[in-house]
């Protein structure tokens, strides 16, 4: 499957044209083009079902809600794609950006909760070597890159700024982010390419869900 030439061109135009009255004119553009992104979606899917279990495909509102916004641009410019693992088990999804200029996939926890988070950073304070070596790996880097996700400035409450995992108990997100250019996301070979990039990082997706699904004692919390 591959995607539409005539995607980015209708984005390039929108950017330059962000308002109801030209969105109403090219709304038949836009449905073709969102058609084919929800046949994206599916399909990358279907490549995944082989290696990891997806149970959603969401591709995001274009509509930007502008009640609560400053910025009263009523559309995005891009189209997002999240595939959402099976859950209580399997934690983390993978994402699918395309915009110009700014194409790129993501895997990993971006929103964690209050407790998970804890429990991560706990699992990180008793012993980070295992998940050191799952992201070290060269595969990984040559594919992804670091590991990415924001975090605290300090250290934070409950753990010693001193610690030799400080660098990951201060994170409160964990991805990864690989890039990719408008001609290759062109290609008949890109879903293919993202599915296998999101197959490299399925270790680290599944040493998290093992972590998550587990007390400090290593006992099953499901």
């Amino acid at each position: 499957m591959q995607l539409d030439s005539r995607l980015f061109s209708f984005l390039q135009e929108l950017v330059a044209n962000n308002n109801r009255a030209w969105f109403a004119n090219n709304k038949s553009t836009y449905l073709e083009q969102k058609a084919l992104i929800d046949q994206c979606g599916h399909y990358l899917l279907n490549l995944m079902s082989g290696f990891d279990t997806i149970v959603r495909v969401k591709v995001f509102r274009i509509y930007v809600d502008v009640r609560f916004r400053k910025d009263k641009t009523p559309f995005k410019t891009h189209f997002g794609i999240e595939l959402k693992r099976k859950e209580p088990k399997l934690k983390g999804s993978y994402y699918l950006h395309l915009e110009p200029n700014n194409c790129f996939i993501a895997g990993g926890l971006w929103k964690i909760e209050k407790d998970d988070l804890l429990r991560i950073r706990r699992e990180f304070e008793i012993d980070a070597l295992e998940f050191r070596e799952i992201i070290g790996d060269s595969i990984l880097a040559k594919v992804w890159g670091p590991l990415l996700g924001n975090g605290v400035k300090v250290a934070p409450k409950g753990f010693s700024k001193h610690h030799n995992a400080i660098d990951l108990i201060r994170k409160n997100q964990l991805y990864f982010t690989k890039k990719f250019s408008e001609i290759e996301v062109l290609q008949p070979s890109f879903l293919n390419e993202v599915s296998e990039s999101y197959k490299v990082i399925l270790p680290f997706l599944n040493y998290l869900s093992t972590v998550l699904n587990t007390d400090l004692s290593y006992k099953s919390v499901l």
